[in-house]
């Protein structure tokens, strides 16, 4: 409900990251990084966190 009113909230993304790994989803957590980083990038000009990116990669690796 967080990202409905505030989609550039990162923390709420980095979470529900955290939320699709931990379930074993892990193409959805790769999804919603994808998803963080475009809203990020058109919204506010910026990338993602070190921490999102750092969660980003050890699904890449999985």
């Amino acid at each position: 409900m967080i990202l409905e009113k505030d989609n550039c909230y990162e923390l709420a993304h980095n979470l529900m990251i955290q939320v699709y790994e931990k379930l074993g989803q892990r193409g959805m957590a790769i999804r919603q990084f994808k998803r963080c980083e475009m809203v990020l990038e058109k919204e506010l000009g910026m990338k993602p966190s070190s921490s999102t990116v750092e969660i980003f990669e050890r699904l890449k690796s999985a």
